[in-house]
C-alpha cells in the first residue's frame, strides 16, 4: 500500500493497477476467511476491521491509479439525491457540466489576462480550456472523465495554463476552504458568478462531487452540506476596485509572464500588466522613472476568513524622462519573480 497517501488530497503517485489488483485479490482471500471464522472475541472483531479498511485503501489507490492510466485530465465523480445507483438525473448534469466548463473558462482568465464580469470570453482560452467528454464510465457512483486540447491540437510551443486551471478547482470543490490566492481569484465578478452558481446547483439538488486530476489523482470532495455553507461564504467576500496614479521607479518585470515592479517611496507594488502596459514596458528601462496608472483591488472578507489583500493591476505606463532605449525584452531583460 502506498504508505505515503493516508489523507484526501494528498498527491502521492499510485502504483501501477495491475500491482494493486493482485494485492487486492490476496486481500479477499483473506477477508474470506475472518469472515468464515466469524468474530467470536475482540481481536477478531479487530482483526476484520483492519482488512477492511485496508481494502478500502487499496481501492480508492486503484481509482487513482486508474485514472492516470486513463490519460484523462480530470474525472468527475457525483452521488447524492440526482444519482440512483449508476444513473443520473438529466437536468441536472446538463447543468453541472455546463457551470463546470462556464467556470474553468472564467478562472483561465483570470489567471491569464484582464478579468471582465461579462461579454465574450478570448477565443483562445475558450479553444485551451474545452473539456471534452470520454465515453468511459467510472465504476462509482456516477462519473466523466474529461480530456483538454494537448500544445500540439492547439498548434503552441508552450503548455498552456489549463491543467493548472483544473488543479483550481479541485480546490474549489473540496470541503476546505480556498486559500487566500485561490480566494483572490475568485473574487473576480466572473468568477465569482460562475463558482456561486455551481456551488448552487449542488447544494439545491442535494449532490456530492469528487473531482480528481493529474496533480490528485485521490480527489477532492465537495459534501452538499458544505456547498450550501460555501455559497454563504462566498455571499461574504468582496472586492473593492479603485485606480491610482503613481510616480516610481520600474526596478523589474517579465514581458512573457506580464509581470511588473514598481518602486514608490518605501512601498513595493508587485502584479500583473495589460497587454497595453507589456507593450509599454518594452520601451523602458529597468531604474527608470516611470508614471502608472493602477487598478488596484482589495479583498475582505466580511467575517474576518482572512486578513484584507490588496492586488494589483498595470493599466498603463509611461516614462517621466528620455532613457536610452533598451527593448525590455524578456530574453535580455527578465527578472525572476521572487514574489
Amino acid at each position: 500500500m502506498n504508505r505515503n497517501r493516508t489523507l484526501e488530497g494528498a498527491v502521492a503517485s499510485p502504483r501501477p493497477s495491475n500491482e494493486i489488483k493482485k494485492q487486492l485479490a490476496d486481500l479477499a482471500i483473506v477477508r474470506a476467511a475472518a469472515e468464515r471464522f466469524g468474530n467470536p472475541d475482540f481481536a477478531s472483531q479487530i482483526g476484520l476491521q483492519s482488512i477492511c479498511l485496508h481494502q478500502n485503501l487499496l481501492l480508492d489507490e486503484l481509482k487513482a491509479s486508474e485514472m492516470l492510466e486513463s490519460g484523462t485530465d480530470v474525472e468527475l465523480i457525483l452521488d447524492g439525491d440526482p444519482v440512483v445507483q449508476h444513473s443520473v438525473q438529466a437536468s441536472f448534469l446538463g447543468n453541472f457540466l455546463a457551470k463546470v466548463q462556464s467556470l474553468v473558462n472564467a478562472m483561465a482568465q483570470a489567471v491569464t489576462s484582464t478579468p471582465t464580469a461579462r461579454g465574450p470570453l478570448p477565443g483562445n482560452i475558450v479553444a485551451e480550456n474545452r473539456l471534452m467528454i470520454s465515453a468511459e464510465f467510472v465504476p462509482s457512483s456516477f462519473g466523466v472523465r474529461c480530456t483538454l486540447p494537448t500544445k500540439e491540437d492547439l498548434g503552441l510551443i508552450l503548455e498552456p495554463v489549463s491543467r493548472a486551471v483544473l488543479e483550481s478547482i479541485s480546490e474549489l470543490l473540496s470541503d476546505n476552504l480556498p486559500s487566500e490566492d485561490l480566494a483572490g481569484l475568485v473574487s473576480h465578478a466572473r468568477v465569482k458568478q460562475q463558482y456561486f452558481e455551481l456551488l448552487d446547483i449542488l447544494a439545491k439538488n442535494g449532490a456530492n462531487v469528487r473531482v480528481r486530476t493529474r496533480q490528485n489523482p485521490y480527489g477532492s470532495k465537495l459534501h452538499t452540506r458544505l456547498a450550501r455553507e460555501r455559497v454563504e461564504w462566498l455571499e461574504l467576500l468582496q472586492a473593492n476596485e479603485e485606480r491610482i496614479n503613481r510616480s516610481g521607479i520600474l526596478v523589474g518585470g517579465n514581458i512573457e509572464t506580464a509581470r511588473f515592479e514598481l518602486k514608490v517611496g518605501d512601498e513595493m507594488i508587485v502584479g500583473k500588466a495589460s497587454d497595453v502596459a507589456r507593450a509599454q514596458l518594452r520601451g523602458i528601462t529597468f531604474g527608470a522613472q516611470v508614471q502608472a496608472e493602477i487598478r488596484a483591488k482589495t479583498m475582505v472578507h466580511e467575517e474576518g476568513a482572512f486578513e484584507p489583500k490588496t492586488s494589483y493591476f498595470l493599466v498603463s505606463v509611461m516614462a517621466e524622462e528620455n532613457p536610452p532605449i533598451s527593448a525590455l525584452e524578456p530574453a535580455a531583460h527578465e527578472k525572476r519573480d521572487s514574489e
